[in-house]
């Protein structure tokens, strides 16, 4: 009889210990980082001494990923300083060092749309800025984050930006009530003129 209740209560233990382990290697699955990254992720989240949080922001910036969930953020980097959220999209703050941040944001699903930190560098403002212009937005919502009406065309009801340091050309199509409608990022030929 004992044997019996002792067969049992290791099998038990045994099936306990396989499904933590699962589970653990789950939640571990989407930071597969070498060691360097994972002792970085680590000191990010709980260490607090901003001089060596530019080294680890440098380390864990590329991890981030369009896409990425809010979990796998917080897994990455931790607790954020600042949380915002605003008509498109909500976004976290991370303080690196003085007025240096890792910023994410997400789209109206929780998933990241866009990122940025030390030593991401973007070519114009209108590449920085891309992916905040969502369908829906008004002309005014889009001047908030283009500051200009580069260049009219169809009567106003396409606008389009251009800067001679970005190989794109961007596009931005309204509808008859001035809502965007479609989005264009065109690659322009390295011997293109502007347009």
């Amino acid at each position: 009889m004992r044997i019996k209740i002792y067969t049992f209560l290791v099998a038990i233990t045994l099936s306990v210990l396989i499904t933590l382990a699962v589970l653990l290697i789950r939640s571990n699955s989407s930071l597969s980082m070498p060691a360097e990254a994972l002792k970085a992720s680590e000191e990010f989240k709980f260490d607090g001494n901003l001089k060596a949080r530019i080294s680890q922001a440098k380390t864990l910036v590329p991890y981030l990923k369009n896409g990425m969930s809010k979990t796998e953020v917080l897994a990455l980097l931790g607790k954020p300083d600042r949380v915002f959220q605003e008509e498109y999209y909500s976004s976290v703050i991370y303080d690196v060092f003085w007025s240096q941040t890792i910023d994410v944001y997400f789209d109206e699903e929780g998933k990241v749309f866009h990122f940025e930190g030390p030593g991401i560098e973007f070519l114009s403002h209108y590449d920085r800025n891309w992916a905040f212009i969502r369908l829906g937005m008004t002309k005014e919502e889009v001047l908030s984050r283009f500051y200009e009406e580069q260049k009219k065309l169809q009567g106003g009801k396409i606008w389009q930006y251009y800067n001679p340091k970005d190989p794109h050309l961007y596009n931005i199509h309204f509808d008859e009530n001035d809502k965007v409608i479609h989005l264009e990022k065109t690659e322009l030929a390295l011997n293109s003129v502007q347009p």
